[in-house]
């Protein structure tokens, strides 16, 4: 089932959509990705599309202006250099798409195919579409990917499977036409913005549109992810040496003739062609040693291959034996050729698909990833793998987990609304029927949907056992927008509801419901309770009355209060906010009830899968309420929602700056980093206390809920199956034998968010601690991804299930910043996380001091600060701030002159020894009785000292 929007888009709605905000033929050139493109198609006939210049330019005229064009209007620009070598071909063309009398179709057609008359490899419909469009901006056509893909989500591509170029375009056309027919203020290139939108929408807002960016983007994306996964400096280790290896096999096996070893090689050269390839390694010996060999020594590789494609004897083999030889043979020159690196490589040239033949193609092929590879720094063993990755970069997966993702409300949701409140009647609703299916009934089924797989039916239903119906149907959670009332003059409901609640074909529907409600207005959701739920009614105010203390500060506590208004009535009288338990308690007193948020129609939140997040949020802040509604004795149920911690046992603010001795500004600057990404990186030399104050950071987020919080070590050996999922060896016993058995199990961190994820309300903090000794993009594989995008949903590869990190699951990390291997790091980590830097810091030392006085007394504190201070300078001045020692070496209980010779030989000097390895003199400088007795420092070093607090 398709994800985000229906198999086919409708055109009206979104025409109009885009006709509501219809750019100038001007603006058109300065558009984001297309606007250089189009600028050249509007320019063209201007610079050199007329045919005074196509008939009598220099040679040299011609192809400086027709090489501009093409770097203007095809990205990025692969074969510029074979356009300039052919540009007397191409003047020909322009020639006969000027003049000739073929109908537009069959001249696009004899420049683009591989057998056409004016056809140049390496030029593709981008670029001819583009001069035929030059020619008349207005009028004819694009034949781009984009407009193809555009036409084809909207249900018009109409050309049949494997049709000729004469007919792709001949379609477009018509295509064209039809959209013009509907819109004539339209021009051709207009359609052209209008399809690529489509093409790249991901929910149903046009103008939200998410195209790929330019060729470049993506390609330095591509390369960046790759290098994430497996940095350079590694994959040259591994690889290189594997092909060193490979090369010697295949030799040695083409001196045996020993097709068995000769596929092995090439498995090293292409491991996903030799996967897919079909052939019999052994029964082709003979055939495979003599052509692998020809090629292996061939002067011209491109013609034996030729020669090898012709003779045919190898069925099957495809591009990819000839290209995993080549590839083996010279990496520089050749690169191998599977369906993944194919399909990657199409996203950037749509030229080869239109090559006479496969050695031509191959030929293109090469010569494309030799200018990306210039372009971009590639090396040769890495380009491969960055072509597979544009396969599936920002393309994800539709399907999740077998439910529909929101796709999120367009603008025509809530017109729509709007007018059927005004022209309710059947025969306006007539012709409306796309419209609404699109623009509210499938948001509707879809949001219904995914509140019911992320938190109706795991939480709710399964966690607190209450049995809601959670069927996307019209009568069960659905309501239908067809009224019940026959004979009335309005037959549709212009307000439509979804509705948790009990209900079976025996009972009527419970009067306690989660909703959300939809009209032309906006989106409100949240609790209400009916007129008609009396029972529920009275146990609510029952348990306000009895608990009403611990009710408030649950809801408080859950962030109810602050976000949710409380209202009552039929209609909803206005909503107020509820400040105290006296307020809540007048609220219950009312005949009905409702708690919710409410969303204007211009909120961003309605337009994507945010907004799932946000209702089930709202949902778990209100479960205490529901609770009362619904259970006897919910006084457990509250107790534990309120996370066993009572007032007095919160750990606050103050608690937080007693036990860190941090001040209020830090805190601030520590909440706004994990407000803006939710990750964040304590970094500091030794001693700064990271871990102590990642702890105590955790237990204020959590409100002292030592179970929302888990603790885990990074290392060199930590895998990515201990902390996302992997199979696990069991033993399990089957009718009194012992069977093993390989279950796919969460890690750490799933395992965890699994339990955040059931609490919505409540954040959940996950601490790594030396975050930076794990391989990172190993350990966290495609979650790094997630890292960045937490409202996306990514496929793990053991279980297969979909899966999202929730929004109240924060991760704080240490980092030892004076560790080397921080740098290898840095590109995994930088956009994910953001970083807080702890320096070592004489006034927390002192503020230590003054709340554990030392056994010697002040003046021992006064001195314990001023060798901290004068260690630190004296450490800058020699090796730099990142050689510092940290304040919590010598934060030590009935510290005395005893105790600090201990600390400084047997903790301090230690690390001192490691920072002059080989510098005994320079040590030397470093006596503790001499910095005790004021040991002067570097010239022009200026001290700052901390006071001992009192």
């Amino acid at each position: 089932m398709k994800a985000s929007s229906p198999a086919t888009l409708p055109l009206v709605p979104l025409l109009r959509s885009y006709r509501e905000r219809l750019p100038g033929l001007g603006e058109l050139g300065k558009l984001p990705d297309l606007g250089t493109r189009f600028a050249a198609i509007l320019g063209a006939s201007a610079r050199f599309l007329y045919p005074e210049f196509i008939d009598g330019a220099t040679e040299s005229d011609f192809s400086d202006s027709l090489t501009r064009f093409y770097e203007a209007g095809v990205q990025p620009p692969l074969h510029a250099e074979r356009l300039r070598q052919r540009s007397g071909v191409v003047r020909h063309g322009l020639s006969y798409l000027l003049r000739g009398r073929d109908p537009l179709a069959q001249k696009a057609a004899n420049c683009i195919d591989g057998r056409g008359a004016y056809h140049v490899a390496g030029l593709g419909p981008l670029f001819w579409s583009a001069l035929i469009q030059g020619l008349y901006p207005t009028k004819h056509p694009g034949c781009t990917p984009a407009t193809l893909a555009g036409l084809t989500r909207l249900g018009m591509a109409s050309w049949p499977s494997g049709a000729g170029t004469a007919a792709v375009y001949a379609a477009v056309q018509d295509a064209y036409a039809q959209v013009r027919k509907l819109a004539p203020e339209l021009s051709a290139l207009h359609v052209d913005h209008f399809l690529t939108l489509v093409a790249t929408m991901r929910g149903r807002n046009l103008w939200q549109a998410t195209p790929e960016g330019d060729a470049d983007t993506l390609v330095k994306r591509a390369v960046q992810q790759e290098r994430v996964r497996l940095p350079l400096r590694q994959r040259l280790k591994e690889r290189g040496q594997a092909f060193a290896d490979a090369q010697e096999l295949l030799e040695s096996a083409l001196k045996n003739e020993d097709g068995k070893r000769l596929g092995d090689a090439l498995a090293v050269a292409d491991p996903e062609g030799a996967a897919q390839s079909p052939l019999d390694w052994g029964r082709h010996s003979e055939t495979l040693t003599l052509w692998v060999g020809r090629l292996w020594e061939s002067d011209d590789p491109y013609q034996t291959l030729a020669a090898l494609a012709q003779a045919d004897e190898l069925p099957n083999a495809g591009l990819f034996l000839a290209a995993a030889v080549l590839h083996l043979r010279d990496p520089q020159a050749f690169a191998p050729w599977n369906d993944a690196i194919r399909q990657g490589y199409l996203r950037l040239d749509d030229s080869i698909e239109h090559a006479e033949s496969a050695v031509e193609r191959y030929r293109l092929f090469n010569e494309g990833v030799a200018f990306l590879r210039a372009k971009h720094a590639l090396h040769p063993l890495e380009a491969p793998d960055v072509l597979a990755a544009l396969t599936t970069m920002d393309r994800p997966d539709p399907e999740s987990d077998g439910r529909r993702v929101f796709g999120g409300f367009c603008r025509d949701t809530f017109q729509f609304l709007d007018e059927l409140a005004q022209n309710n009647a059947s025969e306006w609703m007539h012709g409306q029927r796309e419209r609404y299916r699109f623009a509210v009934r499938e948001p509707l089924l879809e949001l219904c949907q995914a509140l019911a797989a992320r938190y109706v039916d795991p939480v709710l239903k399964g966690v607190y056992g209450w049995d809601l119906d959670s069927a996307a149907r019209s009568g069960r959670a659905l309501t239908s927008i067809c009224k019940n009332a026959y004979g009335r003059s309005e037959p549709y409901n212009s307000t439509l509801w979804i509705a948790f609640c009990r209900h079976s074909p025996d009972e009527p529907r419970d009067g306690v419901q989660f909703f959300v409600r939809l009209d032309a207005t906006g989106l409100r959701y949240g609790l209400r309770l009916e007129r008609k739920a009396r029972p529920a009614l009275q146990r609510l105010r029952e348990q306000v009355e009895k608990h009403g203390d611990l009710l408030f500060r649950t809801l408080r506590n859950g962030g109810a209060l602050d976000t949710c208004r409380f209202g009552s009535g039929e209609p909803l009288a206005e909503p107020r906010a509820v400040a105290t338990v006296a307020d809540l308690t007048v609220w219950a007193s009312n005949r009905s009830l409702e708690v919710s948020r409410t969303l204007a129609v211009d909120d961003r939140l309605l337009t994507t899968d945010e907004l799932v997040g946000d209702i089930l949020l709202t949902f778990d802040r209100l479960v205490p309420l529901y609770a009362c509604c619904v259970e006897a004795a919910p006084l457990p149920f509250l107790l534990r929602r309120s996370g066993g911690v009572e007032p007095e046992d919160r750990f606050t603010d103050s608690d937080f700056h007693q036990v860190t001795h941090l001040d209020g500004d830090w805190l601030r600057r520590a909440r706004g980093l994990l407000g803006l990404k939710r990750q964040l990186i304590l970094q500091g030399v030794p001693g700064t206390g990271k871990t102590h104050v990642a702890r105590h950071l955790a237990r204020l987020l959590t409100g002292g809920r030592d179970d929302a919080i888990r603790l885990v070590q990074f290392h060199p050996a930590f895998s990515y199956e201990e902390f996302v999922e992997g199979i696990r060896v069991r033993a399990v016993e089957v009718d009194g034998r012992n069977d093993i058995t390989y279950p796919v199990e969460d890690g750490v961190l799933c395992a965890f968010a699994a339990e955040a994820a059931r609490r919505p309300s409540e954040p959940h903090v996950l601490l790594v601690d030396e975050i930076n000794r794990g391989n990172l993009p190993r350990i966290f594989g495609e979650l790094l991804y997630l890292l960045e995008y937490r409202e996306q949903e990514v496929v793990l590869p053991y279980s297969r299930r979909g899966f999202r990190l929730p929004a109240n699951l924060y991760l704080i990390g240490t980092m030892n910043a004076a560790d080397r291997s921080v740098a290898l790091i840095d590109q995994a980590l930088r956009r994910r996380f953001s970083f807080l830097e702890m320096q070592p810091d004489a006034r927390i030392l002192a503020s230590w001091l003054h709340g554990h006085p030392p056994a010697a007394g002040p003046a021992f504190a006064e001195r314990v600060v001023t060798l901290f201070e004068r260690l630190n300078a004296r450490l800058r001045g020699d090796l730099g701030p990142q050689a510092q020692v940290g304040h919590s070496y010598f934060m030590v209980d009935d510290f005395d002159e005893a105790r600090l010779r201990v600390v400084w030989q047997h903790h301090i000097r230690p690390l001192l020894e490691e920072h002059f390895h080989g510098h005994s003199a320079r040590l030397a400088g470093y006596n503790l009785d001499r910095l005790l007795d004021g040991d002067p420092r570097p010239s022009g070093a200026r001290r700052r000292k901390a006071q001992i607090p009192g």
